[in-house]
């Protein structure tokens, strides 16, 4: 009785020996997939913060051809038209604007914000500067 006793002491062991391994083999198995998952997640968020920094690229690039293409279309009536005088208004300081070469010599400026008695002093100024 001992004998069969100790016998299947040694089965249940090997048996728990044989489970161990395959529950560190499962164990290993799933880490790995984990590990995958975790770095595909990384790619996709660095995939997806390239694609909206490109579509913000392409917005700004955008609104900059609008503008160039409106200040084109501006500037063509005023090489039409060499007497026409100009009020130019900005958010942009004066020489931020006269550093980028948009704002010419002759060109009143009129900075943003604006009071109303603001803009009638620099449109006098625009009007008397068409009679000197």
């Amino acid at each position: 009785m001992a004998r069969m006793l100790s016998t299947e002491r040694e089965k249940v062991t090997e048996l728990n020996r044989d489970l161990e391994k395959i529950i560190h083999k499962r164990t290993s198995e799933l880490q790995k997939a984990n590990d995958t998952l975790k770095q595909e997640i990384k790619d996709r968020e660095a995939l997806q913060s390239q694609l909206i920094h490109a579509q913000k690229m392409e917005s700004v690039g955008r609104l900059a051809g609008g503008v160039a293409h409106d200040y084109n279309n501006i500037s063509s009536i005023i090489i039409g038209y060499p007497n026409l005088k100009i009020l130019f208004m900005s958010g942009y300081t004066a020489n931020v604007i006269a550093h980028r070469g948009v704002l010419e010599d002759g060109v009143c400026f009129l900075n943003k914000p604006f009071s109303k008695m603001d803009l009638a002093v620099k449109v006098r100024e625009a009007l008397d500067s068409a009679n000197i």
